[in-house]
């Protein structure tokens, strides 16, 4: 499994830096039928939301992989019972993980483990953009905000 991450990061993260957009092939997908990341954070930004749009791409009773738009910022939230890994596609801003903060830029990959408090935020003009994959499947009912103090 921790090598299937590593190749998938490799794979993610060296595409987003090519000319050519990161396309995203599934099993369930033929290899004429993939899907252009880029191209589907487009068509996703187009939408009616006001801050946070999370689309499922595709689902396994292991695993559930989501596109996340950010136009201003997430709310501090944790996931009880759901770890993330987060690969950067577009835009750029900070990333609170726990008690630290990371500068983020497409190619840029995290793990959220579950219970961990945790945010991005936008900065500059562009929306943020993030492929997730969230282990087991991600329902939408596992968002949980931390109140401020």
């Amino acid at each position: 499994m921790r090598r299937v991450a590593l190749l998938l990061v490799a794979l993610l993260t060296g595409c987003a830096s090519q000319t050519e957009p990161p396309s995203y092939y599934h099993p369930e997908f033929t290899r004429e039928n993939a899907v252009s990341l880029l191209e589907k954070v487009g068509e996703m930004e187009k939408q009616d939301f006001d801050n946070v749009r999370l689309e499922t791409l595709a689902r396994n009773k292991l695993s559930s992989h989501h596109l996340v738009v950010v136009r201003k910022a997430e709310p501090l939230h944790y996931h009880a019972r759901h770890d993330g890994w987060a690969v950067v596609l577009k835009g750029s801003g900070t990333f609170l993980l726990g008690d630290r903060m990371f500068e983020i830029h497409p190619g840029s990959s995290f793990y959220i483990p579950r219970g961990v408090h945790h945010r991005a935020i936008r900065e500059g003009k562009e929306a943020l953009a993030a492929f997730v994959i969230f282990t087991p499947p991600f329902d939408g009912k596992d968002t949980i905000p931390v109140e401020k103090k």
